[in-house]
């Protein structure tokens, strides 16, 4: 006896074609605006990198059950500036390619996304004017963590994972815009000696930073006195001194792993 879409089989034809419909009609809309940026392929000031929004755009889209063709037409619809132009160069059919279109994008902005970039980036990131020293210092954690992810091998984001926390210390009391709020963080620094998270937390609280809560406990009221010239300078060698010798350290690490990868990788023995 033929179902003619009455019976079960028939209701979830309908309802797959139903759910087809609605998706269809949707598009590319099921992803709620705003809630990923569009990826410029120029860089500004706490723009992500390609790779941490691509990271990103994968998250998004991973809960809405795209079809292949309904994530590239996502992709392109969330681009804008020189990364939209890119991919607009590209042929009807490559641009219909994920894979492609990810290629193409990563060869024209993912080329200066490497440790040595993020590196130098990292240690020259100074609080700017107006900025809080919770978004500062979320942004030194943010670059560090883009020298993990994109470091070339294993052996070079172990090395990098174990110069974190004291790199992080160092580079948020060095680059603290106050000189009086640099020697406060720089008295935690070395009251405490306890991970970054801490030592940040402990530092948001003095200064009453709006991200963290508030605690309300007697403080004893400081008046601010003006520091020596002579101490000034002194502060200031001690800060270039401990820079150098967080640049050589990290130097030494990474060839130490140069020299093991290539004992692993030498020439081998080739017998006629």
């Amino acid at each position: 006896m033929a179902n003619n879409g009455q019976g079960p089989a028939g209701g979830d034809c309908n309802m797959n074609l139903m759910a087809q419909f609605f998706k269809t009609a949707m598009g590319i809309q099921g992803i709620p605006q705003g809630k990923l940026a569009k990826f410029k392929g120029t860089p500004h000031l706490n723009d992500m990198s390609l790779s941490q929004w691509l990271e990103e755009f994968e998250d998004v889209v991973s809960t809405h059950k795209l079809s292949e063709a309904e994530k590239v037409q996502a992709l392109v619809a969330h681009l804008a500036g020189p990364a939209k132009e890119e991919v607009m160069c590209m042929s009807s059919t490559e641009r219909k390619d994920y894979n492609k279109v990810v290629s193409a994008l990563k060869l024209c902005f993912g080329a200066n996304d490497s440790v040595q970039s993020i590196s130098q980036e990292f240690h020259n990131r100074t609080q700017k004017d107006g900025e809080a020293l919770a978004d500062f210092s979320r942004t030194l954690k943010r670059l560090y963590s883009r020298m993990e992810t994109i470091a070339p091998s294993e052996e070079e984001a172990e090395a990098l994972k174990k110069l974190k926390d004291k790199a992080l210390r160092n580079q948020f009391v060095r680059g603290a815009r106050e000189t009086w709020v640099r020697r406060e963080l720089k008295r935690i620094d070395l009251a405490t000696k306890t991970n970054f998270d801490d030592m940040r937390k402990e530092g948001l609280e003095l200064f009453n930073d709006s991200e963290c809560p508030r605690v309300t406990k007697p403080r004893v009221r400081q008046v601010e006195i003006e520091e020596p010239e002579g101490d000034r300078l002194a502060t200031l060698e001690g800060e270039i001194v401990s820079m150098r010798q967080e640049m050589m350290t990290l130097r030494s690490a990474v060839q130490e792993l140069i020299i093991s990868s290539q004992r692993r990788t030498g020439p081998r023995e080739v017998t006629c």
